[in-house]
């Protein structure tokens, strides 16, 4: 057994020049004694990015806000914190010596407005049969339209606190987000020449949507497609996941990488011997490196199992 370990020693410390892309074979004949085993490269179009916090967002101006004119003594939330809620319903219960006030003049408003339907259903089919004059019935619709008064829409609730908040100054109470308006959002270094592609979250991958034109603190922020088809998550939820860049290369179990005078290569199998070649790391995950490299390594199979004792062969160790 040592015989033939010094016999693999001597093979291997002989290639002692730089691969500068021609390969260096070793047979597979005096390695018998390891237990080799091999995998295939997948070719891909993609590789991760690292581990990153990413936040849960939407873009400017997604959300509905619901205001007050005024800031009230207590507001009770009567729905959870990013709760599903449908049109006109309630969500908090506002207390307040300006409470009245105002709902004095909401009355006064909506007394108003009930005036305004009345006239202008009175006197549509008078504009209509052309008994009332254009200029007429403009001034009538358009005090209707101004004074009627619109439910929020349907969609995510986040409460706001209060805390803070001047008197007198107009309160936003809640927002409305729409689901299909959820997104993540992550940034990249503004000089980066990579072209990232999507967001990997939990099991999902989202496509990039949008890029932010303006950089900021040198980096770019990224926004990507609604979350809606992946998974439930509500805005201002930071979680971990990866950017994902475009790829030209492989995916190779992460056993096959080894290092040889220098260099990052792996074995492919040619017939009855290995062949050391050099390849270029871009990235990684829990099972995979990324890789460029020729020849195209999806041809050949690659040593993924006794790796590490052919790197303690090329490393000399075992020589004893």
């Amino acid at each position: 057994m040592r015989y033939q370990l010094w016999i693999v020693f001597l093979l291997l410390v002989g290639l002692t020049k730089p691969l500068q892309g021609v390969a260096q074979q070793v047979s597979l004949a005096e390695l018998k004694e390891l237990n080799l085993t091999f995998a295939d490269a997948r070719v891909v179009s993609t590789r991760p990015g690292p581990r990153i916090q990413l936040r849960v967002a939407t873009l400017p101006g997604d959300e509905f806000a619901l205001r007050l004119p005024f800031v009230p003594n207590q507001i009770e939330p009567l729905v959870a914190e990013g709760a599903h809620v449908a049109a006109g319903q309630p969500l908090v219960r506002v207390r307040g010596p300006e409470l009245e006030a105002w709902l004095l003049q909401a009355e006064d408003t909506q007394q108003r407005y009930h005036d305004a339907q009345r006239r202008y259903e009175q006197n549509r089919p008078l504009f209509e049969q052309k008994a009332l004059s254009a200029e007429a019935w403009l001034t009538i619709s358009d005090r209707y339209q101004r004074l009627r008064l619109r439910a929020p829409k349907a969609g995510i609730v986040r409460l706001v606190p209060i805390d803070g908040v001047v008197a007198g100054s107009e309160l936003t109470v809640a927002t409305i987000i729409d689901p299909q308006a959820v997104r993540i959002t992550g940034s990249v270094p503004a000089d980066s020449r990579e072209t990232p592609v999507a967001f990997r979250v939990t099991d999902c991958d989202l496509a990039i949507d949008r890029e932010a034109r303006v950089v900021v603190g040198f980096r770019r922020q990224l926004w990507s497609e609604p979350t809606s088809d992946c998974a439930s998550m509500l805005p201002g939820l930071r979680l971990s996941g990866r950017i994902v860049f475009a790829l030209d290369g492989y995916a190779i179990p992460r056993e096959s990488i080894l290092r040889y005078d220098g260099h990052t290569v792996v074995a492919l199998r040619q017939g009855d011997a290995l062949m050391l070649s050099e390849v270029r790391l871009h990235g990684e995950d829990d099972t995979h490196y990324y890789v460029t490299g020729q020849p195209e390594l999806a041809q050949y199979p690659l040593l993924s199992r006794s790796t590490s004792a052919l790197q303690g062969l090329l490393a000399g160790l075992g020589a004893d």
